[in-house]
């Protein structure tokens, strides 16, 4: 059996998380008392669908055939503030049939600096297009995406992850993720914990 280290790509909540308006992201926690039957902490938590790591569906219902899926990880890391993704990023790029994909920055750094949407990088239509003909299932990302692109793709039924954390930990160019929404129905957007399962 294949031994994997699992990465968490998610992004660490707490109560002192500074989130920028623009990601209109809500985290109040609150102690209300006490639970009845064991007298242990009892927590509200105030929290939106667009909070830290979420992912973002075409569908009313996330496909439980998609809780485990292999991504492709495209590597960008030299993309940075205001830098183009064009096609070519992804002309050689190869999807077999399910898979989905990461795109690889460190502009999940900026979420400590509170600049996360300040000059992020630039996604192309026409690279989303090519991501489109190469039948991606789901696009991971770390940087906001124009309205545009986001709108492309779930008209396309490709999933998105948003705010994807930690992408420097992934030295493979092919992971296995793990993809945990919270399960409510209904819902197009929903918080989520991201795993990657890394070959050893």
């Amino acid at each position: 059996m294949s031994k994997f280290e699992i990465i968490d790509l998610t992004l660490e909540l707490s109560p002192n998380t500074i989130f920028p308006e623009e990601s209109h992201s809500i985290l109040k926690v609150n102690e209300i008392g006490k639970t009845i039957l064991w007298n242990s902490p009892l927590y509200k938590i105030e929290i939106s669908s667009h909070t830290g790591t979420y992912i973002e569906i075409p569908w009313n219902e996330f496909p439980k055939d998609f809780l485990l899926r292999e991504a492709a990880v495209v590597d960008l890391l030299e993309i940075w503030m205001k830098d183009v993704i064009t096609e070519a990023k992804f002309e050689n790029l190869y999807i077999e049939g399910g898979m989905g994909v990461i795109l690889k920055t460190k502009w999940y750094s900026r979420w400590t600096s509170g600049e996360v949407f300040k000059d992020p990088p630039v996604l192309s239509l026409s690279a989303c297009n090519t991501l489109i003909e190469k039948r991606v299932k789901f696009v991971g990302i770390d940087f906001p995406i124009s309205k545009e692109v986001h709108d492309l793709f779930l008209s396309k039924d490709i999933f998105l992850i948003h705010n994807l954390y930690n992408l420097l930990s992934i030295k493979r160019e092919r992971v296995f993720l793990v993809i945990a929404p919270l399960s409510f129905k209904s819902l197009k957007a929903v918080p989520a914990r991201i795993f990657a399962l890394q070959s050893l």
